[in-house]
């Protein structure tokens, strides 16, 4: 690529980058930008690029007939017909005699560059003087014609690269300069002598970082890429350790990503490239979105609730900031700016700051690689098999839309949805198609099918197709494919919701994946596992429409409550649509509604008010009144003077409370539920609860808060209804803890506890509901304990495998365990809130040999991990516990396993059934 073209397509692809800012700054994270940046600065100063069809300019070639030669950086057209190299071009003096005209030094970038722009008379000639008619008798003065050319070319080449060595010369003397002229003002500055300093530098010994501080600056500033130096102003405030964390969280992050390094590579490319407007453009936001992305960095580290004390910091130090600091070119700085708006931008990126969510990722890379493959490639060239492959139209009219298929093929797709498929189990219709399929010819027109992009993006909805056509793609992507590829057993499928207020700044949104596992395949037919599919899809895909007259923006905007919905959903979803063929699991991400206008805001509260207003309106008579209160965002009934807690109305069937199974603490203590007291059909009154009616409703709420603080089903944690293990139940079990039982294998021990459990099954489920429960009516030793809770119980669960297996006849599957651990609670004397914590996990284990693996070495694999993550657990405060992410937990569970796994017994953390929940509603107050 020469000079003109590398600057060209760089400012393409800065003008892109650019508009793409605009749009998302505040939507997506801010190292988007920075890599986005890198890309420009990679095109600008390498002088290759790769070839895509994906190119803008391979669009640009093949629909306007524009053509930037980025692989020739030769060829220009100048007669309007076919392109002529002008480096080494023939023209004829007539049809016999062939004349060479030289352009004498057109190797160089440089005199390339020059031919596209040279003088436009001499191109005129060059067009009046048809080659192919000239006649013999005016050979010479085209020669002569040439030769002026040839000079007119060499003249503007040398004159285009003085002027260009003179700009590129003055850019670099500026900017070095600028940085010599800072490090001589630097020079003078003094070490910090100071505690905070001092232990800051020995907690980030990442880097050999010096602290000095001078009277020539007035905000912080970084400089230096060997040995970075963090300058402090003279009468900074030593004793303000909150600011100081930011400021030299700040600092060490330019460090740490080597941002010094980064700006000179961009120096580097605005002195090459000084001519193009676009490139200064570049250089300025490129340091604003260095700033801005450390500032994300730093709230990310410190929390959420760190902005608004950054962003009022940041204010303070561009009030104070020094013009000095603006001249350093190669250095970092909390107040470095090149514009009047860039603080107004930083402060706003801070503001609107939001929890980094996988969507937000996922659309962050894909933006990336949008923009890499469309602005960043250069126009694909045809190869002569794609010249020579195009297919008559008589082919093409019986073929699927835009992928070239026969009437042939296309009706060999159609023959994979067999006559009455529906209705066949899956294994049988599996059995049919895979012999249908067992030929070469077969298996690569499925190859082509399934790899054609168009053919995807029908399937995607971002492309249109006829009506057979998208049927057939349907078919392949949700029914054959799933069932008869590698991986049948197990499939996902994903989705996604979003509410749909025009100007809110994110709409609220869920994100889902379903995953339906094949439990029998005899028996499940495959209209059945579509019609589950495509059922549950469509009730998460309409969560929101089936619910836009209930949920109000404050609603929306409950994470905790919307999560508890969308989990109620679900559950109905699985008991509706899942049984002992077919399971189904949902894994999910919920973002809450984002700002939304005021005007907005008033419709949805006069609305959601006037829902309150009519639900209660037939109690009001009878002395219930009611009121919004502000700090728990929730109305609040009385009556008689006392806080109600909630409203029974046994004959419509109604339960009215602000709150169902939440919210302890936020009730007057001397709260009461009512009872709507009927004559016939007609209200006659309300009525207090009785003691013993308080009594159940209590307990009921907290049994439900406790379920959905553990991430268990609420059966799970009803009030206990089985009969207790006995001590009898209990010796009978004990006589299988032989003073040797621990040597013995996995497969002796656990045959015989399949015995024991085939004559004493009453006292084995007596025995299981103790453990589930963790309620033992029994006083038992630890060692008793241990034996009841890991060794008892990991072997009937591999009992129970081994069995389904045979009845199946398949393989064993490894044992999966699923461990709700006990909540842990802080509530606040002064305000009666709490911060609470809970937390879920599942693993499986794989034994290498059952029967040379002994149960001792089992339970010392699998009992330790379980313990000490419980130890950590119990060891953990609740606000160490609320600060943790979930990404900081899961891996603390990975660690644990991995050290308690052995070649014998290896142990799996599965992270897709893994849940820790936590909230601090004290600070709601």
């Amino acid at each position: 690529m020469s000079l003109l073209q590398m600057s060209f397509s760089g400012a393409v692809l800065i003008m892109a980058v650019v508009i793409l800012r605009s749009l998302t700054m505040n939507r997506l994270p801010k190292d988007t930008f920075l890599v986005l940046w890198g890309i420009v600065m990679f095109r600008l100063l390498v002088p290759f690029s790769v070839p895509s069809q994906l190119s803008v300019y391979s669009w640009m070639e093949q629909n306007m007939g524009w053509k930037l030669s980025i692989q020739n950086s030769r060829t220009v057209s100048l007669y309007g017909q076919n392109e002529s190299e002008l480096t080494n071009s023939t023209v004829y003096a007539n049809p016999n005699e062939n004349q060479k005209a030289d352009v004498a030094g057109a190797d160089t970038d440089l005199k390339n560059d020059a031919i596209i722009v040279m003088d436009s008379v001499n191109l005129k000639h060059m067009r009046k003087n048809n080659v192919n008619n000239i006649n013999s008798s005016d050979a010479n003065q085209l020669q002569k014609n040439d030769k002026d050319v040839t000079n007119n070319v060499n003249h503007i080449v040398i004159l285009l690269f003085v002027i260009w060595c003179i700009g590129m010369s003055v850019c670099m003397v500026y900017f070095i300069v600028s940085y010599l002229r800072c490090r001589v003002e630097f020079q003078t500055s003094l070490p910090v002598e100071n505690s905070y300093a001092q232990r800051w530098l020995e907690e980030h010994r990442r880097r050999t970082i010096s602290i000095r501080q001078s009277d020539r600056i007035s905000t912080p500033l970084t400089y230096g890429i060997r040995h970075p130096v963090i300058l402090m102003p003279k009468d900074t405030d030593w004793e303000n350790t909150q600011q100081l964390q930011y400021i030299l969280m700040h600092e060490y992050i330019h460090i740490c990503r080597f941002d010094a390094l980064t700006k000179l590579v961009c120096i580097l490319a605005v002195c090459i490239h000084w001519f193009n407007p676009m490139v200064w453009i570049m250089y300025v936001l490129f340091n604003q979105d260095v700033e801005i992305s450390c500032d994300e960095h730093v709230v990310r580290r410190f929390g959420e609730e760190s902005k608004s004390v950054y962003a009022k910091m940041l204010i303070r130090l561009e009030i104070q900031r020094s013009n000095v600091m603006a001249l350093l070119p190669f250095g970092n700085g909390l107040s470095l700016k090149f514009g009047k708006n860039t603080m107004e931008e930083r402060i706003t990126a801070i503001m609107k700051m939001k929890k980094k969510s996988k969507l937000a990722v996922v659309l962050a890379a894909a933006l990336v690689i949008s923009v890499t493959a469309v602005f960043a490639t250069s126009a694909a060239e045809k190869t002569t098999k794609q010249k020579a492959d195009v297919k008559t139209n008589a082919e093409k009219t019986d073929a699927i839309s835009g992928a070239g298929f026969t009437k042939e093929e296309r009706q060999k797709l159609l023959d994979l949805q067999l006559k009455g498929y529906e209705n066949m189990s899956i294994s049988n219709y599996q059995e049919k198609v895979w012999t249908l399929i067992d030929t070469k010819e077969y298996s690569d027109l499925l190859e082509r099918f399934s790899q054609d992009e168009e053919l995807y993006a029908i399937y995607e909805g971002k492309s249109a197709a006829d009506k057979n056509t998208k049927e057939m793609v349907e078919f392949f992507y949700n029914v054959y494919e799933p069932l008869t590829g590698e991986k049948w057993r197990k499939r996902d499928f994903s989705g996604y919701a979003v509410t749909d207020y025009s100007s809110a700044s994110d709409n609220a949104s869920l994100e889902y994946t379903v995953t339906l596992t094949i439990l029998d395949a005899d028996k499940l037919t495959v209209g059945e596992y579509d019609d589950a599919r495509r059922n549950v899809l469509d009730r998460l895909n309409d969560f929101f429409q089936e619910r836009q007259g209930e949920l109000s923006v404050t609603e929306l905007r409950d994470e905790e409550l919307m999560q508890m919905l969308i989990d109620e959903e679900i559950v109905n979803i699985k008991a509706t649509y899942g049984d002992e063929r077919l399971q189904i699991a949902v894994s999910y991400f919920y973002t809450p509604l984002g700002e939304v206008p005021v005007e907005e805001m008033d419709d949805w509260w006069q609305e959601a008010a006037s829902e309150w207003e009519n639900m209660l309106k037939p109690y009001v008579p009878f002395g219930l009144t009611y009121q919004y209160d502000w700090d728990i965002d929730e109305h609040r009934m009385y009556f008689n003077g006392k806080e109600v807690r909630a409203i029974y109305d046994t004959v419509q069937n109604l339960f009215i409370s602000t709150h169902i199974g939440i919210g302890e603490g936020i009730y007057a203590d001397d709260a009461v539920d009512l009872y709507v007291e009927y004559d016939g059909r007609k209200i006659t009154g309300l009525r207090e609860a009785t003691q013993q009616e308080m009594k159940d409703a209590t307990a009921k709420r907290l049994a439900e808060t406790n379920a959905y603080k553990n991430g268990q089903e609420k059966y799970f944690d009803r009030l206990r209804e089985n009969v207790p293990a006995t001590k009898e139940d209990y010796q009978s079990l004990f006589t299988l803890k032989t003073p040797d039982y621990s040597s013995k294998s996995i497969a002796e021990f656990n045959e015989e506890l399949l015995e024991w459990t085939n004559q004493n099954f009453e006292r084995k489920e007596r025995i299981v509901f103790d453990n589930m429960y963790e309620d033992y009516r029994v006083a038992l030793t630890e060692d008793e304990k241990k034996f009841a809770v890991v060794t008892a119980h990991l072997s009937t669960l591999e009992n129970a495998a081994y069995v389904r297996s045979i009845q199946k006849n398949e393989p064993e599957h490894d044992v999966v365990e699923e461990v709700f651990l006990q909540s842990k609670e802080e509530i606040d004397q002064g305000s009666n809130r709490s911060a609470w914590c809970s937390l879920y996990y599942s693993f499986s284990y794989h034994i290498s040999d059952k029967e040379t693996v002994i149960i001792g070495e089992r339970d010392r694999s699998v009992g330790g991990m379980m313990n000490v993550i419980q130890g950590v657990w119990e060891s953990l405060t609740v606000d160490e516990l609320v600060a943790m992410t979930d990404e900081e937990m899961l891996g603390i569970i990975h660690e644990i396993a991995r050290k308690f796994s052995s070649d014998e017994v290896t142990i799996t953390i599965l992270d897709d059934q893994f849940s820790f929940e936590h909230m601090d509603e004290r600070e709601s107050r």
